[in-house]
């Protein structure tokens, strides 16, 4: 929002040509702080965007790690260990009872 208008005692003070001058000079104040904020902005996205992808490459590995370790498990126990379709990058079998057909 640009200022177009000044209040007539400080026209007054300033003259004319002060008045237009302070207009302009408010007027680049506001322009240089909409840029710096762009730019924060811009940095802020970046710096988001950078961090987001370490955390999926995290994920990832742990996820790796967790499947290495869930079918051993079981063996501590004694026990079989159902196999989880979701972590095998399958998907789950359809459901037809929450579908209403037997």
């Amino acid at each position: 929002m640009d200022v177009v208008a000044v209040p007539e005692t400080i026209q007054e003070k300033l003259g004319s040509k002060g008045a237009n001058d302070l207009i302009w000079l408010i007027n680049q104040i506001i322009t240089k702080q909409r840029l710096s904020i762009e730019h924060v902005e811009l940095r802020f996205e970046h710096l988001l965007s950078r961090e987001i992808g370490k955390l999926r490459i995290e994920f990832k590995t742990d996820l790796s790690k967790l499947r290495e370790k869930l079918p051993k498990i079981p063996l501590l126990y004694g026990k079989k260990w159902p196999k989880i379709p979701l972590l095998y990058g399958e998907k789950w079998p359809k459901l037809m009872f929450l579908y209403g057909k037997k």
